[in-house]
C-alpha cells in the first residue's frame, strides 16, 4: 500500500491544501497547533472509513473538515474522499461517476453504514484488495500497526495498545487457518455458511431436531394417555362435587324453610303482639273510663250537693233566675247610668254658680273699694245690686235643675223595675230551696254570682261524665274484648312452642337471637350458600361438559408409540455416530489452537527479540539493565506499562511498532507508517539513528514523519504545512 497524495480542508488551519507523498519517506514539517496531529490522524481513519465509523478522531474532529486520499494499492488505484464527517466516497482512479464504487451518507448510523459498505465492496470487482484489507483487520489492528502517536497523546489513545494483533498475525495464512475455521464452524450450532460453503453442523442438527420431533411426539401420545386418565379422574371428581353438593342444596333448602317458617312465625307474633296490646289497651280505656265516671260522680256530689236532686222545676227556677238576674243587671247599669248623667249635668251648673258667685263678690269688692273704679255711689249701688241678683239667680237655677232632675220618671221607672226583679228573683230561691232575705242589691249580686258559678262547675262535671258514658262499651262487649285478648295469648303461646320445636330441628347452627332481624339474616345467608353453591355447580357442570368434550375429542394411538419408540432407537445410532465426529474434531481443533498458540508465541518471541534490538540501538543499551525482555512480550500482547518516565514509554512502543516492519514484509502486508513526532525526547545522537532505521524501514514500507522545525539536512522528501 502507498499513499501518493491528499487534499485536506479545514477553516482556521489548511485551506484545500494538497500534499504529495514520496514512496520511501516524508516529512511532515509544522509549527505547533498547525494541525500535524489532526492530519495524521486523519490519514488513519479514512483508510479506516470503510467500517463506517472513525478510528482516532470523534465527530466533532470532522466538523467542517474536507479530506480526500489518493492511493495505490498492488495495481489498483483508489481514491477515498469523506467529507465533514457526514459522506463517504471511494473511487476506482479518478473522480468520474462511473469510476465510483462506493457513495453513502454516514450520518444514518456507524453500524448500518460500515455493513452497506462492505457489501458493496464484496461483490465490485474492481475493489477485491480493498474487500480483502478490510476484511483482515479492524480499527485497532491498523492504528497499531500504522500508525505511532506523539509521547503526549499516549493516555486513552487507540493507537497505544497493540490489542488485536495476535488474531492478524495468526490468521494471516487462509490455508493454515481455513481448516480449524471449518470445524470449528461444524461444531457451532446454526445454520450459518462458513466462507467455503460448508453447513455448519446441519446433519447433526437435522438429526437431532427429527430426534426431538420425535421425543416430543412420544411425550405428547404419553402425555395425552396422561391427560385422558387424569380427565376420566377429575371426571369423576367433579361429579362427586357435584353430587355432595347437590346434597348440601337439598340440605340447606330444607333448613332455609325452617329458617323462613321461624321468621313467619316471629312476623305472626308481632302482629299478634300489636291486636293484643290494642285490645288490651281498649280494655284498659274501658276500665280507667268507669273509674273516672265514678270519682267525677263522687266529687260532684261532694262539691255541689244542692245541685244533686234538682228538679225540672228548679232547673227552669234556675233559668228565670239567670234570665231576671240579666235584666236586674242591665236594668241596674240603665240606672246607675241615668245617675251618672245627671251627677255630671249638676256638677256643671255647680261649678258655673260657683264660680259666677265668686266673680261677682270680686266685682263688688272692687268697686265698693274703689281700687279699680271712682263711680258716683248710686251707681255703686246699682252695680253692686245687679250683680247679687246675677248670683242669686245662678243659685236659683241649680236649685231648680236638682229639684227637676230628682223627679225623673225614666228614672223612678228603673227603680221600680229592679224592686220588681229582685222580688221576683228571691221567690224563686226560696222555691229552689235556697233562703236569702233583706240583702242589699249588691249582696244579692255577688250571690248570684257564686250561685252561678258553682252550678256552672257542676254543669260540665255533669257534661264530662255525660261524655265519659257515651264512649263506655256495652257489658257484652266487654266480654267479647276479654275473650279476644284469651285467644290472642293462646295463640301467640302456640307461635312460640312452633318456634322452639323449629329451633330444635336447627340445633346449634339456630339463631341465638329471638329477634327477627336475626332470624332474616339466618335466612339471607342461607340464600348466600345456596347462590353460591348453585353458581359451583353450574359452573363444575361446565367443567364436566368440557372434559367429555375434550375425552371425545382425544385420539391417541399405541401403534404410533412403537413406531416413534422405534424410529428413535435409529436416530440414536445415527446421532452417537456424529457425536463421535464431533469429539474427534474437537480434538484436532484442540490440536490446532496448541498449533495457533504456538505460532503465536514464535512470532510474538521474534517481535519482541526485534523490538528490543531496535530499542538498545537507540539507547545505546543504556536500559539494558533496566528494562527486561518480558516488557516487550507484554507490549506487544497488548498489556500497557506502567512506573516509567514518558520518554522510555515512547522509546518501546516506537520500537515495538519499528519492529513489525519486518513481520509486515513477511506477511505481504506493506503497510505505511505514520509517526507523529517521533523525536520527542532525543538529542542529536538518537535522532540520527533513529533516521537510519527508518531509512531501513523505508525499504518495505512507506514512513510519514510528521514533526516541528528541526532541520534534517535533506533526509527525505519534505513538505511544509
Amino acid at each position: 500500500m502507498l499513499i501518493r497524495h491528499c487534499n485536506i480542508s479545514k477553516p482556521g488551519l489548511f485551506d484545500n491544501r494538497v500534499l504529495e507523498f514520496d514512496e520511501k519517506i516524508t516529512v511532515v514539517l509544522g509549527r505547533n497547533n498547525s494541525g500535524k496531529t489532526l492530519l495524521s490522524r486523519v490519514i488513519i481513519d479514512v483508510l479506516h472509513a470503510a467500517h463506517g465509523g472513525g478510528v482516532l478522531l470523534d465527530e466533532k474532529a470532522w466538523e467542517n473538515l474536507y479530506f480526500e486520499l489518493l492511493l495505490n494499492a498492488g495495481e489498483s488505484e483508489y481514491r477515498i474522499i469523506k467529507n465533514n464527517g457526514k459522506s463517504l466516497a471511494i473511487y476506482s482512479g479518478n473522480r468520474n461517476p462511473e469510476n465510483a464504487i462506493v457513495s453513502i451518507d454516514l450520518r444514518v448510523g456507524n453500524s448500518e453504514n460500515g455493513s452497506s459498505i462492505m457489501e458493496r465492496l464484496k461483490y465490485d470487482c474492481r475493489a477485491q484488495w480493498l474487500q480483502r484489507f478490510y476484511s483482515s483487520m479492524d480499527g485497532n489492528v491498523l492504528s497499531g500497526l500504522s500508525y505511532m502517536p506523539s509521547a503526549f497523546d499516549y493516555d486513552g489513545s487507540p493507537a497505544v495498545f497493540l490489542s488485536g494483533l495476535r488474531n492478524y498475525f495468526v490468521g494471516d495464512d487462509p490455508e493454515f487457518c481455513a481448516i480449524p475455521h471449518r470445524m470449528q464452524n461444524f461444531l457451532r450450532e446454526g445454520n450459518e455458511r462458513d466462507g467455503f460453503g460448508i453447513d455448519a453442523g446441519n446433519e447433526l442438527l437435522a438429526l437431532e431436531g427429527e430426534m426431538k420431533e420425535l421425543n416430543h411426539r412420544i411425550e405428547i401420545i404419553e402425555l395425552e394417555y396422561s391427560k385422558y386418565e387424569k380427565m376420566i379422574r377429575e371426571r369423576r371428581n367433579i361429579e362427586q362435587s357435584i353430587f355432595q353438593k347437590k346434597q348440601e342444596v337439598e340440605t340447606i333448602s330444607e333448613r332455609k324453610k325452617i329458617g323462613e317458617r321461624i321468621l313467619e312465625n316471629q312476623h305472626r307474633i308481632t302482629d299478634l303482639d300489636v291486636s293484643l296490646q290494642s285490645r288490651c289497651r281498649e280494655l284498659d280505656e274501658e276500665r280507667t273510663a268507669r273509674d273516672e265516671i265514678e270519682r267525677l260522680e263522687k266529687k260532684s256530689a261532694e262539691l255541689f250537693p244542692q245541685f244533686q236532686n234538682f228538679s225540672e222545676s228548679q232547673k227552669a227556677n234556675l233559668k228565670k233566675i239567670q234570665d231576671y238576674y240579666r235584666e236586674l243587671r242591665d236594668a241596674n247599669e240603665e240606672r246607675n247610668e241615668k245617675i251618672s248623667i245627671i251627677e255630671k249635668r249638676n256638677n256643671i251648673f255647680k261649678s258655673a254658680v260657683i264660680s259666677l258667685a265668686i266673680a261677682s263678690l270680686l266685682a263688688i269688692m272692687l268697686v265698693l273699694s274703689g281700687v279699680l273704679l271712682i263711680v258716683s255711689p248710686v251707681k255703686k249701688s246699682l252695680f253692686v245690686t245687679s250683680l247679687l241678683g246675677f248670683a242669686l239667680l245662678g243659685v236659683a237655677l241649680l236649685l231648680f235643675f236638682n229639684v227637676v232632675a230628682g223627679r225623673s220618671r225614666k228614672l223612678a221607672d228603673l227603680r221600680l223595675k229592679i224592686e220588681d226583679l229582685g222580688g221576683r228573683i228571691e221567690v224563686l230561691l226560696r222555691e229552689n230551696n235556697v233562703k236569702i232575705s233583706g240583702l242589699g242589691m249588691e249582696p244579692l249580686y255577688e250571690f248570684l254570682l257564686q250561685y252561678f258559678e258553682e252550678y256552672s262547675e257542676y254543669t260540665e262535671l255533669q257534661m264530662d261524665i255525660l261524655k265519659l258514658k257515651n264512649t263506655l262499651r256495652g257489658d257484652r262487649e266487654v266480654e267479647e274484648l276479654e275473650r279476644e285478648i284469651d285467644l290472642l295469648s293462646k295463640r301467640k303461646d302456640e307461635l312460640i312452642e312452633e318456634i322452639e320445636k323449629d329451633k330444635k330441628l336447627l340445633g346449634s347452627d339456630a339463631p341465638a337471637d329471638s329477634s327477627a332481624t336475626a332470624s332474616l339474616e339466618f335466612v339471607f345467608s342461607l340464600e348466600k350458600k345456596l347462590e353460591s353453591l348453585e353458581q359451583e355447580i353450574t359452573y363444575d357442570s361446565g367443567l364436566l361438559a368440557r372434559i367429555d368434550e375434550e375425552i371425545r375429542a382425544m385420539s391417541f394411538q399405541d401403534d404410533e408409540k412403537k413406531e416413534c419408540l422405534e424410529k428413535k432407537k435409529k436416530l440414536a445410532r445415527k446421532i452417537e455416530e456424529h457425536t463421535a465426529k464431533r469429539e474427534a474434531m474437537k480434538f484436532l481443533l484442540g490440536i490446532f489452537k496448541k498449533t495457533e498458540e504456538s505460532r503465536w508465541r514464535r512470532i510474538r518471541d521474534g517481535i519482541a527479540r526485534r523490538s528490543e534490538e531496535i530499542f538498545h540501538e537507540m539507547t545505546e543499551k543504556s536500559y539494558i539493565t533496566q528494562i527486561e525482555s518480558e516488557v516487550f512480550g507484554k507490549l506487544v500482547d497488548g498489556a500497557p506499562i506502567e512506573g516509567l518516565h514518558r520518554s522510555v514509554i515512547h522509546l518501546l512502543y516506537l520500537s515495538v511498532k519499528l519492529a513489525m516492519t519486518d513481520f509486515l514484509i513477511d506477511f505481504s502486508q506493506p503497510l505505511p507508517l505514520i509517526l507523529d513526532d517521533p523525536f520527542l525526547f532525543m538529542d542529536e545522537v538518537r535522532m540520527s539513528r533513529l533516521k537510519e532505521i527508518l531509512n531501513r524501514v523505508s525499504s518495505g514500507r512507506q514512513v510519514i514523519v510528521f514533526t516541528h522545525g528541526i532541520p534534517f539536512d535533506g533526509w527525505g522528501k519534505m513538505v511544509e504545512i
